[in-house]
């Protein structure tokens, strides 16, 4: 299946599991009011700092190794690092219900609510893996099938518990939880039945993936960052009253959109870059370089005519007391564009296995990130942290491509747009 047809079917998966929440926000405004936003968005803060202790970055690295063991050790590797997220999220699971009310009470958010966001991290994992699997098989019409029953699962129980029951931000968060409970039930039976769960487990495995796990907690850790600091520091500055909050969650959920696209393409892509880099001709090189520009050029006209839109969008669907943050989502969307060419260079790291840089460079990009959130919002409130959002990408992007083209010495031809774009040299 070829590139196009492929990022169709991811771009259509991502969109129902991802722009149809954003779409849904759309009914939910006018039962989940600004203050109850506020509490989703820290919560979605906390859920996201969990994430990485639990993932350890098993998604990429199944599509990673699957290109260098064959069937049977593949089978030992998969189960080797599942039982390693496994034990990760048993232990945080023991510190936050030691903890769990001093950092309720840090966050803002009721202890049941973040209890539910550990089980769900958990959740995810399965549901993450199952997508990686299949992408990595090359199967992206199952994998638009399991991710669409399991979010119109999810919206379905959200008109259940949100509008016909009123349960509020509660009520959002239960059905995610019972959604994604459900994806790991499915999880268990498939990944039994491809023979990827057993009672073997390897000590080498382990400890590859424990390494490479590192360095995706301290990349997640720092994408967690990324997506949460500009909240946490929002609730910070005014934590009496989550409605300005609430308004920016919304225009960060529209924004989010542009990162939907993100996310279809890398799915898409990841598998292909892997198979370029394995066999680097000159070639491949004006091809790999092609599809980056094209996309980027996809994206840059997208990000535009999301924000010719979103005005239009707001005044009809949007409840007014969400209209301050139009303003918001331009900037926002623009920073995910940027967010899209920095996830164009970051495959190169993996690949050549650069765990250290991907450590380092993680390191100041939280520096970087924290610093310019709590300029801009202790100057400006939450227009500040809109501003802060494309300034980081922005600076992140430019750096990370001055920094991988060093540190990998890929020697590319990204000017020679003659050669690139007619496919020869």
């Amino acid at each position: 299946m070829n590139l196009a047809k492929s990022f169709s079917i991811y771009t259509a998966a991502s969109f129902i599991n991802k722009g149809m929440m954003a779409m849904l926000a759309f009914f939910l405004s006018n039962y989940i009011l600004p203050p109850e936003n506020g509490v989703l968005s820290l919560y979605s803060v906390f859920v996201s700092f969990v994430l990485p202790f639990v993932i350890l970055g098993m998604p990429t690295s199944l599509i990673l190794e699957h290109t260098k063991l064959n069937d049977k050790e593949y089978k030992l590797y998969f189960n080797s690092a599942l039982a390693l997220s496994t034990f990760s999220f048993l232990i945080l699971l023991m510190i936050f219900l030691v903890a769990g009310n001093f950092i309720s009470g840090v966050i803002t958010v009721p202890f049941r609510l973040l209890l539910f966001g550990m089980l769900y991290a958990y959740f995810n994992l399965y549901q993450e893996n199952i997508l990686a699997y299949l992408r990595m098989l090359n199967k992206p019409v199952r994998f638009l099938i399991i991710s669409a029953i399991k979010d119109l699962l999810e919206i379905a129980l959200v008109v259940v518990l949100v509008i016909q029951l009123g349960k509020g931000a509660e009520g959002r968060i239960l059905a995610g939880i019972i959604a994604g409970a459900a994806i790991f039930i499915f999880g268990l039976l498939f990944f039994y039945k491809n023979g990827l769960i057993h009672s073997q487990v390897s000590k080498k495995y382990l400890k590859e993936e424990f390494r490479f796990g590192i360095s995706q907690v301290f990349f997640q850790f720092n994408v967690f960052l990324l997506n949460g600091t500009d909240k946490y520091l929002i609730n910070y500055f005014n934590p009496h009253d989550k409605t300005g909050l609430g308004i920016y969650f919304m225009s960060n959920q529209f924004a989010f959109i542009i990162n939907v696209l993100v996310g279809a393409f890398f799915f898409s892509y990841q598998p292909i870059l892997y198979k370029f880099l394995a066999n680097f001709t000159e070639e491949n090189k004006l091809k790999m370089l092609k599809i980056k520009y094209i996309f980027a050029g996809f994206l840059l006209l997208s990000t535009i005519a999301l924000c010719v839109a979103i005005p239009f969008i707001y005044h009809l669907f949007i409840n007014k007391q969400y209209h301050p943050g139009i303003p918001y989502v331009a900037w926002l969307a623009f920073s995910y564009f940027f967010w899209g060419l920095y996830a164009l260079m970051l495959g190169f790291l993996y690949y050549y296995k650069k765990n250290k840089v991907v450590i380092v460079f993680s390191v100041i990009s939280a520096i970087i990130c924290i610093g310019l959130n709590y300029f801009f919002i202790s100057r400006y409130g939450v227009m500040g942290a809109a501003y802060a959002n494309l300034v980081t990408y922005a600076v992140l992007f430019i750096t990370l491509f001055i920094t991988v083209n060093r540190v990998c010495k890929l020697q590319l031809p990204w000017l020679q747009f003659g050669a690139i774009f007619k496919g020869t040299k």
